[in-house]
């Protein structure tokens, strides 16, 4: 599959790095990404494969660092900035920035860790901070509510936007990896360590209903799984063993089901299933003279739509931004 470039960094460039966060990217293939130019200030980037724009930020939010990837919603673009111990969501609707909220917020005391998300309703999650316990900011028609839960002291990956509700992995009290979904005020566990799993993935994705993740068994082995809520049952994607020797997470989107894995005797690298699984890029791949040396993706840089994005580094310290036209399925 073709690596498309759309903005590249290095030591010497205008553009300096693109870590340690990820890119996203929504259904027309649009990627929006975080930036540090040479200067040393941070920027949220927004490139459709012909030309890239820097939102501007200005105003009072003009000095706030960029602490997250932007995630691009239907009305906009949001991200974490920080300016000393403030913490703000900030909203770029194509003219203007805007808090949506901030750590002056009564009971909120931080904003983060990781970066936003959104759901086609334009609904936008992000983890933060609520009198010192793990909990989620979901800001739905202007509203915003927080959602915490005194049996989860600690939360992992990305809060997700599933048909209207909330899901979340967490761990709770009795140390188990759980995944919740959150209806309302009504929570319900699809997926938890016990007697049948070891450990449960820390970066879950969810398409619609389906909600897939990475799970390590009891006995040691690896596979992907899909859940599905209504009625609750659940599918294996993919297991280890004949072709890969680590399952590392999955990402789902309409038709498409992208993963990433280590082959026996080779290193991490990001897949597409199909009838075969097919590579679309790994560490120590030859790029333009140079190898891969890192690359990062989550539930923000896929699109039902087809289109996948991938933050890359090379060994001669340079740095891509690229995109993936996914192929439709072979059936």
């Amino acid at each position: 599959m073709t690596l498309e470039v759309i903005a590249e960094a290095s030591p010497n460039g205008a553009l300096r790095s693109f870590g340690a966060f990820v890119p996203s990217i929504d259904g027309e293939g649009r990627v929006a990404f975080q930036a540090t130019r040479s200067d040393g200030a941070t920027r949220v980037l927004f490139g459709d494969g012909s030309a890239i724009d820097t939102l501007a930020c200005d105003g009072p939010h003009a000095d706030h660092e960029v602490v997250s990837h932007p995630v691009i919603t239907p009305r906009g673009i949001a991200w974490i900035g920080r300016r000393g111990t403030n913490d703000a969501l900030l909203f770029h609707d194509g003219s203007r920035v805007e808090a949506l909220v901030d750590n002056t917020y009564p009971g909120i005391d931080a904003i983060g860790p990781l970066g936003p998300t959104s759901d086609d309703r334009g609904t936008i999650a992000v983890r933060a901070s609520w009198h010192g316990r793990p909990a989620v900011v979901v800001l739905r028609d202007g509203l915003v509510d927080v959602w915490t839960d005194g049996t989860l002291p600690r939360m992992a990956g990305l809060p997700l936007l599933s048909e209207g509700d909330l899901v979340v992995r967490a761990d709770d009290v009795r140390g188990r990896n759980v995944v919740i979904r959150v209806r309302g005020r009504e929570e319900s566990v699809l997926l938890a360590t016990g007697k049948q799993l070891a450990s449960i993935g820390s970066f879950p994705c969810v398409d619609g209903a389906r909600i897939a993740c990475g799970v390590r068994r009891a006995d040691g082995t690896e596979a992907l799984v899909e859940v599905l809520p209504d009625p609750q049952h659940q599918h294996v994607i993919l297991e280890a063993g004949a072709d890969f020797s680590s399952l590392r997470g999955v990402l789902v989107a309409g038709e498409h089901t992208v993963f990433y894995a280590t082959p026996h005797g080779g290193e991490l690298a990001v897949y597409v299933l199909g009838r075969e699984p097919k590579r679309i890029v790994g560490l120590g791949q030859k790029l333009d003279g140079s190898r891969v040396s890192d690359l990062a993706l989550n539930p923000v840089s896929i699109h039902r739509a087809g289109w996948l994005a991938i933050r890359l580094a090379l060994e001669d310290g340079r740095e891509r931004i690229v995109r993936v036209a996914l192929e439709p399925l072979e059936r």
